[in-house]
């Protein structure tokens, strides 16, 4: 094969001449025919009866001559294996063979504002494409800053990867994945739970690094069914932004319409406010949201100002989603509306509910209710809502939902988080008597309202489900089904060499089992429990402890740690996500506290957190939760429970011997992929719709 390049009027080529015998087949046919997504535009030219390739590589660079004089980031390699990976999809659709792929540095040919590459696909040609691929990470890891370690970790793993037995490229994509969320500006491109990037009659990279797809032939593709498909399960990862805390990356381009079906925007944004919900609502309990204040509330205190927000998710079933929120008084601002594309903010003035007094916080909340109904019906008077959706806690928007479920004969949905205010109950915050009494009974009315007035009430377990039913006189045709906490699909594990490096960042211990609590640390979980529990591991000689979060009750452990001079727990505030994430990826084993006080099942958030980190999960809870089953019947976990500390030591002594089984991280994916991704909540929502 001879390979050389000629410019022709306005046009750069890069020409093969293929060895002879080569033949154009039925490869050749296709390539010239179609274009195929992440190949080079291709034709053939014949000079006496010899036959050249040629490939347009206009505007392109090759990408040895661009990594020359510089390093390449962990963007712009997640970009390359990003688009390698869409190509052999579409490579696949048109059975073309990945043995004829160049990945030499000098023919992968790259757009160097966008990093769009293009890639030189020669018909017939003969070769292994795994040792090529193996060939182009080793060079690459050799083009990283050394300086930069979270790219040596990501370039050395993808090497490594690929120099495994029968190793495939979606096994490099498991690593991709990772970083392809966490990186934001320097990464071209984002890659979300089974999704693919791609360029297609207008799509493009734009320069923020922000993909950008084109939304007209993704509705012709959908035209015709609605059922979930993978390119309407793409979206993009929330922003936090100003005031409202949050916003929605562009999700469609062009003007949102307000009439009509358009059904991938529609499954879009449903799935984003699902995920958003279920983040900001689990673990939250609403009563020292009320009565503790801005303490209380923790690493959530910002997005808890939102929750009302998730309260009411008011979707138009065509293309428009809208919520309502608060904007307390002392931001000075009115009420007023925030336009995105295909959803809508109304934010409603309302009182001060976070850091003031308790007499402002209780008059605050207790006139919410009718502050919202009076902005719907200014704003929205003329607005038809098909779907009204819901969290708890709180409890106090029934009459909002009322409202809505009665002029507009919409479909309510509850979306029960945590069981108030019997929680409360059960860890004496509240009594059934006295003037607690008073407040409890306050807040029972308003749950047992909530039931009457939601069509259906999706609980986070069984347990959940069966706690409602035995505990509530409800209409015995009340749908009360698992609508799940949601998290994208992720795998953000570490290999060895990885968590070696992240001990080593923050001064942890590499040759001990190390076990990490992570999340909030209030009354729920039972601090001076784990004071207890830790104080009893400390003659441990193989173990170790890493507690990261903060709460109400986290000066136990400080006070603890600092008294006792402990080398075998490290205690450690809130921390950014991407840190957070790799921090409880380097540890051996996730735990999960509640106090066993509880009658309320509860669903921990943490313990997705876990799973996607990729590491097993001990659970020691109380009896009523049913997390513990859940990880020992699924194979990514071992529980018991939180009465005595015994249980707690003989567990970890266990564990800390163990050679821990690679298909737990395997069994936990598995079950997080089946019951707890946004797409198992869209369906349990939209199957109502449907109806």
């Amino acid at each position: 094969m001879e390979v050389h390049y000629k410019r022709e009027m306005k046009h750069n080529y890069l020409i093969v001449e293929p060895d002879e015998g080569n033949k154009p087949g039925y490869e050749a046919r296709m390539l010239l025919n179609n274009a195929v997504e992440g190949l080079l535009r291709f034709h053939i030219k014949y000079m006496d009866e010899r036959q050249s390739y040629y490939y347009d590589i206009t505007s392109m660079q090759p990408l040895g001559r661009i990594l020359q004089n510089r390093f390449i980031d962990r963007g712009e390699i997640c970009q390359l294996l990003i688009q390698l990976h869409v190509a052999l999809r579409r490579m696949e659709e048109y059975l073309l063979s990945e043995d004829g792929l160049l990945l030499d540095p000098d023919y992968i040919y790259v757009e160097p504002e966008g990093f769009r590459t293009g890639l030189c696909l020669v018909p017939g040609m003969a070769g292994s494409f795994p040792d090529r691929l193996s060939r182009l990470l080793q060079y690459l890891m050799k083009k990283v800053d050394h300086r930069d370690k979270e790219c040596v970790v990501l370039a050395y793993g993808l090497y490594q990867e690929s120099l495994k037995e029968n190793f495939s490229v979606e096994d490099l994509m498991k690593l991709v994945q990772r970083e392809g969320r966490d990186v934001e500006a320097s990464a071209p491109a984002v890659l979300a739970a089974d999704s693919d990037p791609y360029w297609e009659q207008g799509g493009s990279i734009d320069e923020s690094g922000r993909q950008r797809q084109s939304w007209d032939e993704g509705r012709d593709r959908a035209a015709g069914g609605a059922g979930l498909g993978e390119r309407e399960r793409r979206f993009e990862s929330a922003e936090n932004t100003g005031e409202s805390g949050v916003k929605w990356a562009e999700a469609r381009e062009g003007e949102a319409q307000k009439t009509g079906v358009s059904v991938p925007p529609l499954l879009r944004l449903v799935l984003k406010q699902l995920a958003l919900i279920s983040l900001i609502a689990v673990g939250a309990p609403a009563f020292l949201w009320f009565i503790k204040g801005p303490s209380a509330v923790g690493r959530f205190r910002l997005l808890w100002l939102i929750l009302p927000a998730a309260a009411l998710v008011l979707s138009a079933v065509g293309d428009i989603v809208y919520v309502v929120s608060p904007i307390e008084r002392k931001n000075n601002k009115k009420t007023h509306i925030v336009k995105e594309d295909s959803w809508e903010i109304l934010k409603v003035r309302t009182g001060n509910i976070q850091q003031t007094n308790l007499i402002e916080k209780g008059i605050a909340t207790v006139l919410l209710e009718q502050q919202f109904i009076n902005a719907i019906k200014k704003y929205y008077s003329n607005t038809k809502f098909d779907l009204v959706l819901y969290s708890t806690p709180p409890v106090t928007l029934a009459r909002v939902v009322a409202y809505i479920k009665k002029r507009d004969k919409a479909l309510s949905y509850l979306m029960l988080k945590d069981i108030f205010p019997q929680n409360s109950i059960d860890l004496g915050i509240l009594k059934k008597t006295g003037l607690k009494g008073v407040i409890y009974k306050y807040f029972s009315l308003k749950e047992q309202k909530l039931y009457k007035l939601s069509d259906v009430i999706g609980c986070t377990s069984e347990a959940n489900i069966r706690y409602v039913k035995e505990h509530n006189k409800l209409d015995k045709k009340k749908i009360i089904e698992f609508c799940p906490n949601c998290s994208d699909w992720y795998d953000l594990s570490l290999p060895d060499n990885g968590k070696k490096e992240v001990r080593n960042k923050y001064g942890l211990p590499v040759d001990k089992k190390i076990f990490v609590y992570g999340g909030n640390l209030g009354r729920p979980q039972d601090v001076p429990f784990i004071v207890k529990c830790l104080e009893a591991c400390k003659d441990m000689k193989n173990v170790y402890f890493l507690v990261v979060g903060s709460g109400t009750e986290k000066h136990y452990l400080d006070e603890y740690v600092e008294k006792e001079s402990c080398s075998h727990v490290r205690v450690m505030g809130q921390l950014p996500k991407q840190e957070y994430d790799s921090m409880i990826a380097c540890c051996d084993c996730g735990i999960i506290f509640l106090d066993y006080r509880f009658t309320v099942p509860n669903t921990p958030s943490r313990l997705l957190a876990y799973i996607q980190a990729g590491i097993p999960v001990l659970t020691c809870t109380d009896p009523a939760t049913d997390v513990g089953d859940i990880v020992e019947d699924n194979g990514f976990g071992w529980q018991c429970t939180s009465d005595k500390i015994e249980n707690f030591v003989r567990l970890v002594e266990h564990i800390a011997n163990l050679d821990i089984d690679p298909r737990m991280k395997e069994n936990g994916l598995k079950y997080l992929e089946e019951n707890y991704t946004p797409k198992v909540g869209y369906k349990a929502i939209v199957k109502h719709l449907n109806k």
